[in-house]
């Protein structure tokens, strides 16, 4: 499982991670104030960290954000 912290834009990221098709599939499981849970399937969560982040910052909004991705504790 992986947390995407970000006060702004969280249909935008929750939409990016979940219409993903590659190596893993994210899956959105809840939403609190600014995190956001996403279960990940068919690799790595470290994988799935690294994925999320390119994925945002390739967005013309994303790159703006300031977010942090983390694998959760």
């Amino acid at each position: 499982m992986i947390v995407v912290e970000c006060g702004l834009k969280k249909d935008l990221i929750i939409n990016l991670l979940t219409s993903y098709k590659g190596e893993l599939s994210f899956s959105h499981i809840s939403t609190e104030g600014m995190i956001m849970k996403f279960e990940v399937t068919g690799g790595s969560d470290d994988l799935a960290v690294s994925i999320a982040k390119k994925l945002i910052k390739a967005d013309e909004i994303g790159r703006i954000l300031y977010v942090n991705v983390r694998v959760a504790l």
